[in-house]
């Protein structure tokens, strides 16, 4: 764990913030902006259209997707056999850094915060939305190139998401992104 950083000066000490510690306190600052400045009635269009885009990035749907992929056949099940590995590989990632890390919801953690969903698990660091987003949509864009910039757009759209939702706080969001990019260009 990282520690607080103590200064002596003139006989007196100064505690700084850990790195940890700033980066909480901006995403707290991003998402009480995020939260606090989008429309407050559930069914509002831009919280429904929001909600929608979190689900499209949920398991079911990237499952439902690649038996698409396998069944469509010819280079969309060439695709199924080349990018399938490096969703499962940032699936499993990410809930294992879930697992490790433990870092609370927002919803959890700031009082008063309400999500528009419910969580899927107790942990927020990294998404895990976003990290399959990116490596499936990536996958796919670099599979098949006509498809790279709506499927990179489709990726940001969820990803997101998550943080218009109240499940996630930004460095959640950008870590999941990272992995999940990240893993698609190493196995690629």
């Amino acid at each position: 764990m990282e520690q607080r950083v103590e200064i002596m000066t003139l006989g007196n000490s100064i505690q700084t913030p850990s790195v940890l510690e700033r980066i909480q306190a901006l995403d707290e600052k991003i998402i009480r902006a995020v939260v606090t400045r989008r429309p407050q009635e559930k069914r509002h269009p831009i919280n429904r259209f929001m909600r929608g885009l979190t689900r499209i990035g949920d398991a079911d749907t990237w499952t439902l997707t690649l038996a698409i992929l396998f069944f469509l056949g010819g280079q969309w099940r060439e695709a199924f056999y080349t990018r399938t590995p490096a969703l499962l590989a940032t699936l499993a990632l990410t809930h294992v850094l879930k697992r490790i890390v433990r870092r609370k919801r927002p919803s959890v953690k700031i009082p008063g915060l309400a999500p528009l969903l419910g969580n899927p698990d107790a942990f927020s660091f990294p998404s895990s939305h976003s990290a399959c987003a990116w490596a499936a949509c990536l996958g796919i864009g670099l599979h098949v190139p006509s498809l790279l910039f709506p499927a990179v757009g489709l990726a940001a759209g969820i990803s997101w998401s998550r943080l218009h939702v109240g499940a996630h706080y930004l460095s959640d969001i950008i870590a999941g992104a990272a992995i999940g990019a990240g893993m698609v260009l190493w196995m690629s």
